[in-house]
């Protein structure tokens, strides 16, 4: 009986963590604003784009703070075809060498969102058009 208990704590335990990293993770994505201040020539990497801030929260939280890609982060607020998505971009890169190399050193579930480089710019451009929350 002592055995399950243990286990069912450990499980607890492992899932309040990964809550409370999840919400501390999403605070230290840099917001819009941080983005629209750097260099529209370099260049990044959107990891992914989701339909909500939850579901973007909790991607940093998990595969993100894995990959040990955090402290890199920066999110916002776009919108296509009238709904409203969230987009992780990662790093800022003087080329798209640096970019395409960034690229392959991505952990295989990161990889597997399909990073696209993306020059700053666009990004910006992007960003620019959607009222942002923070």
């Amino acid at each position: 009986m002592l055995n399950g208990f243990m286990r069912v704590a450990s499980t607890l335990i492992t899932l309040v963590t990964s809550l409370i990293a999840s919400s501390l993770w999403a605070e230290e994505s840099r917001p819009a604003s941080w983005i629209i201040q750097q260099d529209p020539e370099a260049y990044t990497l959107q990891l992914i784009t989701l339909s909500s801030r939850t579901a973007l929260d909790a991607f940093i939280g998990g595969p993100v703070t894995n990959a040990g890609i955090a402290e890199e982060l920066a999110s916002y607020r776009t919108q296509r075809n009238d709904k409203l998505l969230f987009v992780l971009i990662a790093g800022r890169f003087a080329s798209v060498a640096e970019a395409e190399a960034a690229q392959k050193r991505l952990p295989p579930a990161l990889q597997e969102t399909t990073p696209l480089i993306r020059q700053v710019r666009s990004v910006q451009k992007e960003l620019r058009r959607t009222l942002q929350d923070r």
